[in-house]
């Protein structure tokens, strides 16, 4: 049964409508799938504001949160991968959820140009155009009851 999902997707360097979409796209699967615990990039992103408030320098933030980005991987049993944006983060992610045996769900935008690299891990990329159509597209791969 699938309890933890992690969302992937590049946010490092992109505007706040982008940020948005990873926040939005949580809720809207919550919506669909409330007793999920659902991560997303700007959790890990919180965690490093935390490790920040806590004084800690650069260098310990970073390893701090690749490990916590690691966990993350590890412990989901489903990881949506939206892939409208490259960045060498994602792969980094999408090569660690590979190497675990990980399920990958990948995503992109209809107008976005899709990486080789993500081609090539997954051949098929599942099309969306609203966030919407991502969460109800998940049935599929989620062996949850609904609310």
């Amino acid at each position: 049964m699938i309890k933890n999902i992690f969302i992937l997707g590049a946010v490092t360097g992109t505007e706040s409508a982008w940020i948005d979409h990873f926040l939005n796209l949580k809720e809207i699967i919550l919506e669909f799938y409330p007793n999920l615990n659902v991560t997303t990039p700007l959790d890990i992103e919180s965690f490093c504001d935390i490790q920040r408030k806590k004084g800690l320098e650069q260098g310990q933030i970073l390893l701090k949160m690749a490990n916590f980005d690691r966990e993350c991987v590890l412990n989901a049993d489903l990881i949506i991968c939206d892939c409208t944006r490259a960045s060498t983060g994602l792969g980094i992610e999408l090569g660690m959820a590979y190497e675990n045996g990980k399920r990958v769900v990948p995503f992109a935008h209809i107008n976005a140009e899709v990486s080789g690299l993500v081609k090539g891990f997954f051949g098929e990329i599942n099309r969306y155009n609203t966030l919407t159509d991502i969460a109800k597209s998940l049935d599929k791969y989620i062996n949850v009851s609904k609310n």
